[in-house]
């Protein structure tokens, strides 16, 4: 009766862990490249890889319709001539497609809007939508943009040929996807996937980021452009790499550069239920500084506290033991004579207080500047080690079924 009762709890494991060891589905699922649901209410809104603002001419607003396919903003075009284009860097992306909801309203006779992309090979029409279309509700349409299209400023277009300003088209929840897994492939030349902290950015190449829009602070060497992501296979480590914009928001020039100290937070929701203060969360805490030969990075960790300064990245002097340094005296970052743009830094799970499997949601500030300027972005990261215990229960698990179970069953009768 014993043996049957173990038998029946370790099958129950053994089953267990195999689910485990089968790949997640989020981690198979489309990952978002781009993204804007107009709820910031600005032209400037939404996340990931855009390199502009909406760029509009004539009639076109971000809108609080009443009616909006989620949540309170949509972009609406009225009247003839109105345009509404952006662009994204879809240069390192393949397999993307566009999705969208749309919504037209009031279309008469001859009135029409076009939608275009323009990339690589050039300027093409996706569709134009009718009199008899504008039955007043949102619809879902999805693109398929071939991989000979994707360029670093490949551009989304739509243009209004309403003759009536009464006349509207909408727009809501924009959306460039990837398919395949998660985390994009590694990059030639890395191909383990590792990131070496050894301030050569190239094995960055490829990885998660998302970007922020130049001059959205009053801070100009605390000017968000973007955030990387990344963790090794081989190791239960997170590893972040931090890009502030040049002077001039172009590539660095030799002019154009910082050499003044930043700090940065970033903020990491450790259960995922999108609230960033309960007490296991997690503040990590950067400061780096360009040299003129290399640069000094120290890396900071506490549980999330309700200090305002810490919110804004700013680090106040009467609550420095709050924090645990985990690293200092690092050169990990850009020097001045390179720019003083970037740094990459890591923090193992153990400072985190997160184990593998397990979901978090993140994102950054520097001063007053945030990124994303709205919500988070919520990873999984993934260790081989992780699965390298789940594989060991599961041959134990079914070595002790064949024990109590199998052998019996097999013995010669």
């Amino acid at each position: 009766m014993i043996r049957r009762a173990l038998a029946a709890v370790l099958a129950v494991a053994l089953t267990l862990g195999l689910l485990q060891l089968l790949p997640a589905r989020h981690a198979q699922a489309d990952a978002v490249v781009a993204a804007d649901d107009f709820e910031s209410g600005s032209l400037a809104g939404g996340s990931g890889v855009w390199t502009s603002a909406w760029l509009v001419s004539a009639d076109v607003l971000v809108v609080n319709s009443g009616d909006a396919q989620s949540g309170k903003h949509d972009l609406r075009l009225r009247g003839s001539g109105s345009e509404a284009r952006r662009t994204v860097d879809l240069s390192t992306a393949s397999g993307i497609t566009l999705t969208f909801w749309a919504k037209a309203d009031g279309f008469e006779r001859h009135d029409t809007v076009s939608l275009f992309m323009e990339g690589a090979q050039g300027r093409q029409g996706l569709r134009t939508w009718v009199d008899r279309e504008d039955d007043r509700e949102y619809h879902l349409y999805s693109f398929a943009i071939p991989d000979s299209q994707l360029s670093a400023n490949f551009r989304l277009e739509f243009v209004s040929g309403l003759d009536s300003s009464g006349d509207g088209f909408f727009i809501d929840d924009v959306t460039f996807t990837q398919s395949g897994p998660r985390l994009p492939p590694p990059p030639s030349g890395n191909p383990t996937g590792g990131i070496v902290l050894d301030s050569n950015f190239t094995d960055w190449v490829g990885m998660p980021q998302l970007a922020d829009p130049f001059d959205d602070t009053h801070r100009v060497h605390a000017d968000l452009h973007r955030l990387y992501w990344a963790n090794r296979v081989d190791t239960e480590i997170n590893y972040w790499m931090v890009e502030r914009f040049a002077l001039d928001s172009g590539p660095f020039s030799g002019q154009n550069g910082h050499s003044t100290k930043v700090s940065y937070v970033v903020h990491v929701d450790t259960n995922d239920n999108g609230s960033f203060a309960d007490p296991d969360d997690r503040q990590v805490l950067v400061e780096y500084a360009p040299t003129r030969s290399g640069s000094e990075v120290a890396v900071r960790v506490r549980a999330h506290g309700a200090d305002s300064d810490h919110e804004k990245g700013e680090q106040s002097s009467n609550d420095d033991d709050d924090w645990e340094t985990i690293f200092e005296d690092k050169d990990w970052g850009d020097s001045e004579t390179e720019g003083g743009l970037r740094v990459e830094f890591l923090v193992p799970w153990e400072d985190l207080g997160i184990v593998f499997g397990q979901s978090i949601r993140m994102f950054v500030t520097a001063e007053d500047d945030r990124l994303p300027d709205t919500g988070d972005v919520q990873w999984s990261p993934a260790s081989i080690l992780g699965r390298l215990v789940l594989g060991f229960v599961v041959v134990v698990g079914a070595g002790a079924v064949w024990y109590f179970r199998g052998r019996h069953m097999w013995r010669p009768g």
